[in-house]
């Protein structure tokens, strides 16, 4: 049987597209490398000291002081005796013992001034420390 009268044939549209849209998931890892170093820092601290030594040293030194010769009796006059004309100011001969000037000077004085029983032409001695 065919199309009967009054009836035709299928008109065909065009297509109608329907688009359906389908999502995959893709992880992509991105690297951002961070690096930590650790830094020591050593501090040396210098303390410095002078340690001090110390030492003494005792000087002496003597001085002889003799009395005058005491005298014994009347001293001769004669051609070998000092007579009281060459006697110095001092009373000293020239051999230190007697009349005229000796050793001490002709005001029996010593020559480096009044010297006590520790003292020295040097300057003072006996404890004293340097």
């Amino acid at each position: 049987m065919g199309p009967g009268p009054g009836t035709i044939g299928p008109i065909m549209h065009p297509v109608k597209e329907c688009v359906k849209h389908h999502f995959c998931k893709t992880n992509v890892q991105h690297v951002h490398p961070t690096h930590i170093k650790n830094v020591y820092h050593h501090l040396y601290e210098h303390y410095h000291n002078y340690p001090l030594t110390q030492s003494n040293v005792v000087e002496s030194a003597n001085v002889h002081h003799y009395p005058p010769p005491r005298p014994t009796g009347a001293m001769p006059m004669g051609p070998s005796a000092v007579s009281p004309a060459s006697m110095g100011p001092g009373g000293m001969g020239p051999g230190g013992m007697g009349p005229g000037p000796g050793p001490m000077g002709p005001t029996g004085v010593s020559p480096y001034g009044n010297m006590g029983p520790m003292e020295s032409p040097m300057g003072p001695v006996g404890g004293a420390m340097k």
